[in-house]
């Protein structure tokens, strides 16, 4: 699979959030680490705990701007009820998503697009997540999680 072919369905699924909510779309087909990844984002957008945790494994560590979990048990306790609140505030808009497949590990990188609801003017704010997962016999899983963001244009270039 080439990277085209991984960002046009990194964008088919951003489409997918548009039209119905994870709860509906989410099958737990993980077949493919770019659908797994995209599941995890819908099920946050939808705000549903037992579908992102879902996703992660057992001891998944994420970096959220500095601040770290060390285990899925402890994202669920802190920080995820606070991840769903602050998106819920958001429209997001998946910019680009590339990834690479080596046997039973797969990285997935995508840029996100911010933009507050609550304000007339919204503000813009960019994100740049890179996720590891390893295949069990449950599929995909979530095994490391890297997020930051930033507040304002984007001057990156796209891949």
């Amino acid at each position: 699979m080439n990277g085209m072919t991984r960002t046009r369905r990194g964008a088919l699924c951003g489409l997918l959030m548009l039209a119905s909510s994870a709860t509906a779309v989410l099958a737990r087909s993980t077949d493919d680490p770019v659908t797994a990844v995209s599941f995890f984002h819908m099920a946050l957008l939808d705000g549903n705990v037992g579908a992102v945790l879902s996703q992660l494994a057992p001891e998944v560590v994420i970096v959220q701007n500095g601040s770290e979990v060390r285990s899925r048990e402890d994202y669920a306790a802190g920080p995820l009820k606070k991840d769903i609140a602050l998106l819920s505030t958001f429209y997001v808009e998946t910019l680009s998503q590339t990834s690479d497949v080596q046997e039973s590990l797969a990285w997935v990188s995508t840029r996100m697009r911010y933009l507050d609801k609550s304000l007339d003017t919204p503000i813009e704010r960019f994100g740049t997540e890179t996720a590891v997962l390893r295949r069990s016999a449950a599929g995909w899983q979530i095994v490391h999680l890297h997020v930051s963001s930033t507040v304002g244009p984007d001057k990156r270039q796209s891949p």
